[in-house]
């Protein structure tokens, strides 16, 4: 089994109510994919909401909130993730932002990809 480190980034954050969630990862066909960290950063001088959360391909698209308009501070950082998060093919993670200033929240995410036998 091949493994490969990725990265992956959404910067800035759709703003939820005007333009709803965006991927930041799709995990790929063929592929399990361990979300190792992940980082939202907030580079403007007001506190805003982040949501993240993931879809499970395999449940019928069942979608699984990580954060709900979890506060982060001005000049700050917050981890939405309490450990590791497995991905199967198909499945994305997906974030946006509360309200304005649209270019307040970025996200990072290091990601674990595995080939299925």
């Amino acid at each position: 089994m091949a493994e490969r480190f990725r990265n992956a980034r959404l910067a800035p954050l759709p703003s939820i109510g005007v333009d709803g969630f965006a991927p930041v990862y799709t995990c790929p066909a063929g592929k399990t994919a361990i979300v190792l960290s992940a980082q939202v950063a907030n580079v403007e001088a007001a506190q805003v909401g982040v949501s993240v959360r993931w879809t499970d391909a395999s449940a019928g698209g069942t979608v699984t909130y990580l954060t709900d308009e979890v506060q982060v501070p001005a000049a700050a950082a917050l981890d939405p993730l309490a450990g590791r998060l497995v991905l199967e093919a198909g499945d994305t993670l997906e974030a946006g932002q509360e309200g304005t200033p649209l270019a307040a929240l970025n996200l990072s995410v290091s990601v674990l990809e595995i080939d299925n036998a």
